[in-house]
């Protein structure tokens, strides 16, 4: 008769801690847990069997009993010593699975919990010593990594075989294997907000990390889509002309954007294509974003509907085509949402210099941007001392000395520089607009009130005076120059 399990009381991790489970799936797996569970049964001295006990759930097997099976009971008479023998030893005593939970540590929790091959065991299964780890990233995301590279051992994920590097975990319910054991990982039952909130915690205390941002490290959902190498993710913005959602590389592990657009005419079609064209000719820096790639629902590159939409000899509507493009690095907010915080001084002064480093980049490239404002500088990372923003949304960007004037198509109110209304403008015009984030930023703490202009002018000059008699320090990290961004 088989024993009953001893794992109880404090060795069991509470219900609401477990975010997911590793279920042997094939019979190497479930005999493997099986002399494991009859190793912790039976030794609960030893200090590496019973940490192992903190990861395991085991029930006594008991397989349920089938139409063969109550005939080869009923002809039980006739069986031999030696079939009994067998029947014992190709049954395991115990089944059940592995726990991942955010109340019990691997040994080693920057590295995650590892699948190795038990030090006594005399079968490897195909896994080299210390296999891969089920561990999360930077970003709060669950992530399947290899630990070895040698040649003929493997490891799978779903459809996915791989014997370096890592892979994201897209699905609430995963098949993964390491070597010849194959097992089931799925994430437990807890609700999105206990998830986040016990994940934010886990980054914090034990891994000593930044808390995950939501929209990237929330558990999979049947709304994600992946596109090639990318998993999109919920929608972090919106606009006019399209949405913009997180995203994360699977096989590297990189954040980003997808902004998914809309191409159903020659105009729209001429759009997007430029901004695609802006995102890869724009200058590398880290305070401007960069080009991943982008996807085309129907793959088609160039615009294929008809050339003339007046004619009238096209009665139907060209079918509307997805366009996604992926840039980076992934924004968690924008200024604007940041304005009403009252950041410290240093944070305030901080971003308002970044992002002067970034129109210095963006100039010296020959472009002006033509709509800053503070919901297009976005926050990357930010924490009491330090912030890291971007300058976002190239739509409007031009790459041109002058541009002619397009009266209430470019720019927004009231960030507009007077001659973007009147005759060709240039790249002052960005420094106009940097100037009004500015008064918001340092002086007025909101939209800047035009029509008390006057009045609070007097208010404004004392506070300039006062700002430049104070003694400020920025730390860029990257090299800046004070000097430049000055003459700039």
């Amino acid at each position: 008769m088989a024993r009953s399990p001893a794992l109880k009381g404090s060795l069991a991790p509470q219900l609401q801690s477990i975010f997911a489970r590793l279920i042997p799936a094939n019979v190497e797996a479930q005999r493997l847990f099986s002399t494991l569970a009859d190793h912790v049964l039976s030794d609960a001295t030893d200090s590496a069997i019973t940490h192992a006990a903190k990861f395991m759930h085991i029930e006594p097997y008991s397989p349920p009993e089938t139409t063969l099976d109550r005939d080869m009971r009923q002809e039980s008479q006739t069986s031999t010593d030696t079939d009994d023998e067998i029947s014992v030893v190709s049954s395991p005593n115990y089944h059940g699975h592995y726990i991942l939970s955010f109340e019990t540590n691997p040994l080693t929790p920057n590295i995650g919990h590892t699948s190795r091959t038990p030090q006594d065991s005399s079968i490897h299964f195909g896994v080299a010593g210390i296999h891969a780890t089920i561990c999360f990233d930077d970003d709060g995301v669950l992530t399947l990594k290899t630990l070895t590279e040698r040649r003929g051992f493997m490891t799978i994920l779903g459809n996915d075989e791989f014997t370096k590097g890592r892979r994201t975990i897209t699905e609430r319910k995963s098949c993964v294997s390491f070597g010849s054991l194959s097992y089931y990982l799925e994430y437990s039952g807890l609700e999105d907000e206990e998830y986040n909130h016990a994940l934010r915690t886990y980054m914090q205390d034990y891994l000593m990390q930044d808390a995950p941002c939501p929209d990237i490290s929330a558990t999979p959902s049947p709304m994600d889509t992946l596109v090639g190498d990318w998993n999109i993710r919920g929608t972090v913005g919106s606009g006019s002309f399209g949405v913009v959602n997180a995203t994360k590389n699977i096989r590297t592990g990189k954040t980003g954007a997808a902004k998914c657009l809309v191409q159903n005419s020659i105009a729209t079609h001429s759009k997007i294509l430029q901004e695609i064209v802006t995102l890869k000719a724009i200058p590398q820096n880290p305070r401007l974003l960069h080009y991943c790639t982008e996807y085309y629902e129907r793959g088609e590159r160039w615009y294929t509907g008809i050339l003339d939409e007046l004619d009238e000899r096209y009665s139907l509507r060209t079918r509307p085509e997805k366009v996604i493009i992926i840039y980076g690095p992934f924004v968690r907010f924008n200024l604007s949402e940041e304005l009403v915080l009252k950041q410290p001084f240093n944070i305030r002064i901080a971003a308002f210099y970044q992002v002067l480093q970034g129109l210095v980049s963006l100039h010296s490239g020959g472009f002006i941007h033509s709509d800053i404002k503070p919901s297009n500088i976005g926050v990357v990372k930010q924490s009491a001392d330090m912030i890291n923003v971007v300058i976002l949304d190239y739509g409007e960007t031009i790459h041109a000395q002058r541009c002619e004037p397009h009266p209430g198509k470019t720019g927004t109110i009231p960030f507009l520089a007077p001659e973007m209304e009147q005759c060709p403008y240039g790249k002052e015009v960005d420094l106009w607009a940097t100037g009004i984030v500015g008064i918001q930023l340092f002086m007025s703490g909101e939209k800047v009130p035009w029509d008390n202009v006057v009045r609070a002018k007097t208010a404004w000059r004392k506070q300039v005076e006062d700002l430049q008699s104070a003694p400020v320090r920025v730390e860029t990290h990257d090299g800046g120059s004070g000097h430049a961004l000055a003459k700039h």
